[in-house]
């Protein structure tokens, strides 16, 4: 990869690590205020932020995976990064589809959203597909469809990655 293209990458990765940190916070902090909300925003402008870095580093799924490699190697970001995934914010991106499928597919058409809560003391006998946005504050897990997504492993990358990405984006491009 060119040195130039290189620092630009790692310069954009730098704000999204900026963005997304500073979402988590105010997920944090809404979190606490019981503004769920703003809560869901918060994840929601989070996981915007981590795609971004996602796609920055494999491309738009995966497909420039071979020519971001020397972005990832400059970063210490392994293949199997938490970073990689962007399906969680692939469905909140596109809840419309998901939408409309649910409502094709659901054999009660249970509507759950926007809940914040133990999962498994909050609501029972739901079908999975029934779930939508879902967050559990005793495992600190976005549940989608059934589908579990661990926030604080995002986190822990992130903030290992920030003063790493301070340092290589602050060399010369020449």
């Amino acid at each position: 990869m060119d040195l130039q293209l290189l620092r630009a990458h790692q310069i954009q990765i730098k704000h999204q690590c900026h963005a997304a940190l500073n979402a988590s916070e105010q997920a944090n902090a809404t979190l606490r205020a019981r503004n769920q909300e703003l809560f869901w925003a918060s994840i929601q402008n989070f996981l915007t932020a981590v795609a971004n870095i996602s796609k920055a580093c494999w491309g738009q799924r995966g497909r420039l995976s071979a020519e971001r490699a020397d972005l990832r190697n400059s970063l210490s970001i392994a293949d199997g990064s938490p970073l990689a995934s962007t399906d969680l914010r692939n469905h909140l991106e596109h809840y419309d589809e998901r939408l409309d499928r649910w409502y094709r597919e659901s054999a009660r058409r249970n509507y759950v959203d926007f809940v914040v809560g133990p999962r498994a003391r909050t609501i029972t006998g739901i079908d999975e597909r029934d779930v939508f946005r879902f967050f559990d504050p005793e495992t600190n897990e976005v549940i989608f469809w059934g589908e579990h997504y661990a926030l604080q492993p995002l986190v822990d990358e992130i903030v290992r990655l920030l003063p790493v990405v301070t340092v290589e984006s602050s060399k010369p491009h020449w």
